[in-house]
């Protein structure tokens, strides 16, 4: 008998382990140097005052690190994170879902693949007021690609030439500077040498809190190494410690890390950073009403086109007979659905006998309203997949798929500490 783990960032939370977007946002103003949004240099946008200041600082008169560290995307999110200024509630630390709703908003410009006209409608609204732009999601967009794409195009070097200018290409690029701070973030504050060197002379600290709990995960139901692989949303590696045995090393080359991991520096006993992938789910990519130009764009920011160029070549073995799926710590949400997807269809959920666990921590069991989003989030993963699968062959199949699972006995929840106890939930019901 075989099982998969599937654990998010739930699982380094648990551990203490500073992973949230916010975290990250936090060390990103830190180290850029505090933005001032109430500022204004008379008729100029909140981005012209932002790139302002990089050429300030390129030009040596400002000591910060915001022209080497700033990019379109950080721009973007330390903008609308700084919700006092917006009206409407905006989920800025749901990073995926932002980047697809700003590449969609890009399309609205025009359809031309040079994007001439886009130039010309920032050509001829830089300098307007800015004074109540934050007010709507629509707005902040707008400007802000008025602004900054503009600023882009400068720095492209391409202005005054007839030469296309592919905007996407040029966001898929500040993507991957994106990226490599947040990799940057994760190694000096997350998997520091300090709390590296701290487990090599085997002292507790929230890296060994994290290991412990999962271990107590794989051997649930009285699972070893040997027969378990693991699907780690995280980027932060898990077990290997540089060579000191701890009885878990032989699990890493079944472990995959799907959106990229730190690398090692094993000479120095350290991690330092490696490519790591922030990206759109392709399910949400299919849609008959989107234009095949939009689409094309779209797609060299989804998860799969992404992961298929990058150097990552390791891998899931679902050919292995797998008879359980745990999840740990993942909130399940639609921009990984196409992952959950392909294992259920892989496994034969309706078909089968797998089981399926979901735990859950202190933050659910300590908390009705958490206990409660716990539970709808399993409730619309299985009944998305259920509707999914069987919408073109039996409409009863999609909606009876939770009420089967149920009455099988194969779909359960489960409390899990840090201590090592694992226990029934015999509180929770689907």
């Amino acid at each position: 008998m075989e099982q998969l783990i599937v654990v998010g960032n739930g699982l380094d939370l648990a551990a203490g382990l500073h992973t949230k977007y916010d975290d990250f946002f936090r060390w990103l103003k830190n180290n850029m140097g505090e933005i001032d949004y109430s500022h204004s240099l008379g008729n100029m946008y909140f981005s012209s005052y932002i790139y302002g200041t990089i050429e300030l600082n390129k030009n040596g008169n400002l000591t910060t690190k915001f022209a080497e560290m700033f990019d379109f995307w950080s721009g973007w999110f330390l903008t609308i994170s700084n919700n006092k200024f917006m009206d409407d509630p905006v989920e800025w630390n749901d990073v995926e879902n932002q980047i697809d709703k700003v590449l969609r908003h890009l399309i609205e410009y025009g359809e031309d693949t040079d994007y001439r006209s886009l130039i010309e409608s920032f050509k001829n609204n830089i300098g307007e007021d800015d004074r109540g732009w934050r007010k709507s999601f629509s707005k902040s967009v707008d400007y802000y690609f008025r602004d900054w794409l503009f600023y882009l195009y400068i720095e492209s070097g391409e202005q005054g030439t007839n030469k296309d200018i592919d905007f996407y290409k040029i966001l898929l690029d500040e993507l991957n500077k994106f990226e490599a701070k947040f990799a940057q973030y994760l190694c000096d504050e997350v998997i520091s040498e300090q709390k590296v060197s701290q487990l090599i002379r085997e002292i507790p600290n929230e890296l060994y809190d994290r290991r412990k709990l999962l271990e107590n995960i794989i051997e649930d139901e009285s699972f070893s190494l040997d027969d378990t692989q693991v699907l780690n949303f995280n980027y932060t590696p898990i077990f290997k410690v540089f060579g000191v045995e701890q009885g878990f090393e032989k699990l890493e080359e079944n472990i995959r890390y799907i959106h990229g991991s730190l690398k090692e520096d094993v000479e120095n006993k350290k991690y330092i950073p490696n490519q790591v992938i922030f990206g759109i789910d392709d399910t949400a990519l299919i849609d008959d009403d989107e234009s095949d130009l939009l689409r094309e764009n779209l797609y060299r920011f989804g998860k799969t086109y992404r992961i298929m160029n990058s150097k990552d070549e390791s891998s899931l073995d679902l050919n292995r007979k797998i008879e359980m799926i745990k999840f740990y710590g993942h909130s399940l949400n639609s921009a990984d659905y196409a992952y959950f997807q392909s294992i259920f269809d892989k496994v034969d959920l309706y078909g089968s006998n797998v089981e399926l666990y979901f735990y859950y921590g202190d933050f659910e069991k300590d908390d009705s309203e958490n206990q409660s989003k716990f539970m709808d989030r399993i409730y619309k993963l299985i009944g998305t997949y259920g509707q999914n699968t069987f919408k073109n062959t039996s409409e009863v199949k999609g909606k009876n798929l939770l009420h089967k699972l149920l009455l099988e006995g194969r779909i359960k929840t489960r409390y899990v500490s840090a201590k090592g106890v694992v226990s029934d939930s015999r509180e929770l019901k689907i």
